[in-house]
């Protein structure tokens, strides 16, 4: 089995943004590590991907910008496209919540461009036991600075599509939250291309709406599989796995440990 690499890698977007506003402080809890040992800091990777994540919706009007769009109008693409999906990959665990805010606090952009930004936010490191940890500047933005940064264009559906018809471009969008639960991207041989295409956090692109998932590394860090769910290989001998999609139960993960402390998933 080849081993994936995981890269993360942010793109530069000043355009348009999506901005969360909610949360709750994070605590030093010994308890809510990982119970497999697989995810240092597993109680900060699960913070925002466990239950009702709340955003808030903005449309700016830049200087270019020619796209006829409202932040009433996004919300209502996010609701039906990207909370149906978050549902699905998450086994109901992850509910993204959106509404328009009023003017004047956050924006998306009118202009259509090719660039998309998902920011997890900015963290603070403190040292508890003797092992450095990560932990949340802030509960909200700007404090926290979680956001999704993209063009307006990635909601739109081409002329000549029937009315309500998913954005093809919307996967991107998803990458991008993906992002601010502290999804990398995966590649299987450059770390410089998207070239995975089972993963929503590579070649989002690999289908056109919302058709791929992402890999079962980035849903175990986020609480979306149960312990009970993965395998762990125990390095000698031969066995066999059968591995099931998102919703359908059984083994979602192989875990083949390094030696080293480490370990493929």
């Amino acid at each position: 089995m080849k081993k994936t690499v995981f890269h993360f890698r942010l793109g530069l977007l000043l355009v348009a943004v999506i901005v969360f506003f909610a949360g709750s402080a994070v605590a030093d809890d010994d308890d809510q590590f990982d119970p497999l040992g697989l995810i240092p800091g597993f109680d900060l990777t699960t913070h925002y991907s466990l239950g009702e994540d709340h955003w808030e919706v903005w449309v700016c009007d830049s200087p270019d910008g020619d796209l006829d769009i409202s932040a009433a109008g996004l919300v209502e693409i996010l609701k039906a496209e990207v909370v149906p999906y978050f549902n699905w990959l998450s086994g109901g665990r992850y509910r993204p919540a959106f509404k328009a805010g009023d003017p004047g606090v956050v924006t998306i952009a009118d202009q259509e461009t090719t660039f998309a930004r998902g920011d997890p936010g900015r963290w603070a490191r403190y040292r508890s036991g003797g092992l450095e940890w990560l932990a949340l500047d802030d509960t909200s933005f700007p404090g926290n600075g979680r956001s999704v940064n993209a063009g307006g264009n990635f909601f739109s559906v081409p002329s000549g599509q029937a009315e309500g018809a998913t954005p093809p471009e919307i996967s991107i969008i998803a990458h991008e939250f993906g992002h601010t639960l502290w999804f990398p991207h995966s590649y299987r041989i450059d770390p410089g291309e998207y070239d995975n295409p089972m993963d929503i956090m590579s070649d989002a692109e690999a289908a056109p709406g919302l058709q791929i998932g992402t890999i079962a590394f980035n849903r175990y860090a986020a609480g979306w599989i149960d312990q009970d769910e993965v395998d762990v290989y125990p390095g000698k001998g031969k066995s066999r796995y059968v591995l099931a999609p998102p919703g359908d139960g059984g083994t979602q993960m192989l875990v083949l440990r390094s030696g080293e402390g480490g370990g493929t998933c």
